[in-house]
């Protein structure tokens, strides 16, 4: 049973966490707030800086999956957060397309009674969402498994989104075994100033 819940966990909560921290990630990187060749140390007090700034700034300036990340909280947490609300949000779209033909009892209580049952919706999908632990880890669920597996997906994101590809257990271990790997990247990647051609 323990095999199932952990490809289920993995398919279900890992794999779209790795995306989703890929992608926040990645946009860090690529705006130049977070240091492409920093280990995961200065990942984590770049990101620290970065939830600091953004909460000084104007929130028109960031993105709408940014405003959430940091919402939720920024760092792995808020990523697991924002996965979750993403993932219930998106299944009641496809359970919203399947029931099509409800569409006029939404309006039985008028519409400010639609307006508020659609508030309500999005604050119970908001509690969900940072309760994601308790929400994932329902019924007879193994806590660790759904906590661990999803910050071995965020680990791998924030790796993946550097460009490093670097292994889960090296982000677990230390940082030294990236700085290598780091050092060894660059070092592969410099160009001989005697190959380019004019």
């Amino acid at each position: 049973m323990i095999v199932i819940e952990l490809l289920e966990a993995i398919l279900k909560l890992g794999m779209p966490v790795f995306a989703t921290s890929w992608w926040v990630i990645h946009r860090r990187y690529k705006r130049g707030d977070i240091t492409r060749e920093a280990d995961r140390r200065t990942v984590k007090t770049d990101l620290k800086a970065y939830r600091k700034k953004w909460r000084s700034d104007d929130k028109s300036s960031y993105g709408l999956m940014e405003n959430k990340w940091m919402r939720f909280g920024g760092g792995f947490y808020g990523i697991t957060a924002l996965t979750t609300f993403l993932l219930i949000e998106i299944g009641e779209v496809f359970s919203f397309q399947g029931h099509l033909s409800v569409i006029g009892e939404w309006f039985d209580n008028g519409l400010i009674g639609f307006v508020v049952d659609i508030f309500v919706n999005q604050l119970e999908n908001f509690v969900s969402a940072i309760t994601w632990f308790a929400y994932w880890a329902d019924e007879d669920r193994a806590v660790f498994i759904w906590v661990g597996i999803p910050y071995a997906a965020y680990l791998l994101g924030i790796s993946h989104a550097s460009g490093l590809n670097v292994d889960v257990s090296e982000n677990l271990e230390s940082g030294e075994e990236l700085e290598t790997r780091i050092e060894e990247k660059d070092d592969h990647e410099k160009v001989d100033p005697s190959d380019t051609h004019p």
